[in-house]
């Protein structure tokens, strides 16, 4: 009977384990990046990153702000690795926590990795 419950909380743990390791919950286009903060465009394509690269997060956030471009849907993340990405990269995001429904969004990320460009 020991053996049989210590066996069912080892499939249960291995579970949650995997369960963790799951689906990114967002993509999208770094447009920012500081020592534990990350700014990420998640309606961004390529091209569309390329024509405002050289604008300032400022100036992007106020024209989306006022309607005047498409939504750029902003979300700040705090992530301890930030310093390993730089503006442009495309990643993947699992975030810790909730979301704050400001503008931008605000959240903690539990992983950010480069998107696979296959």
């Amino acid at each position: 009977m020991k053996r049989l419950f210590v066996v069912i909380v080892i499939i249960f743990l291995m579970t949650g384990f995997l369960a963790a390791c799951g689906s990114p919950q967002m993509e999208g286009i770094i447009l920012e990046v500081s020592d534990d903060m990350i700014l990420v465009s998640q309606n961004l394509t390529t091209n569309e990153y390329e024509e405002i690269k050289d604008t300032s997060v400022t100036t992007l956030q106020k024209e989306d702000v006022f309607g005047e471009r498409d939504s750029l849907n902003l979300i700040e993340l705090t992530y301890e690795e930030a310093s390993s990405f730089k503006p442009g990269d495309e990643v993947e995001i699992w975030i810790k926590g909730d979301i704050l429904d400001s503008y931008p969004g605000q959240a903690t990320a539990k992983k950010v990795s480069l998107l696979d460009k296959e």
